[in-house]
């Protein structure tokens, strides 16, 4: 059952039939990984997320070092 809620306002009424979402140009976006990669790279490797691959890598590194101790 679909109950009746309030009257749209107008704002809303003519939001919802312009209906085209409103995208990013291609120039925006690149601009935006940009900024996103140089971001990251001010980043310590500490705050830097790991890969699956990097975090294997250390922990066989400690277990190596481990056995060999």
């Amino acid at each position: 059952m679909i109950l009746q809620t309030a009257e749209l306002s107008p704002s809303q009424k003519a939001a919802i039939e312009d209906g085209a979402p409103k995208g990013v140009d291609t120039a925006q976006r690149e601009d935006a990984v940009l900024k996103m990669r140089h971001q990251l790279s001010l980043l310590d490797l500490s705050q830097r997320r790991k890969s699956i691959e990097e975090w294997m890598a250390s922990l066989m590194g400690d277990v190596d070092a481990e056995l060999t101790a």
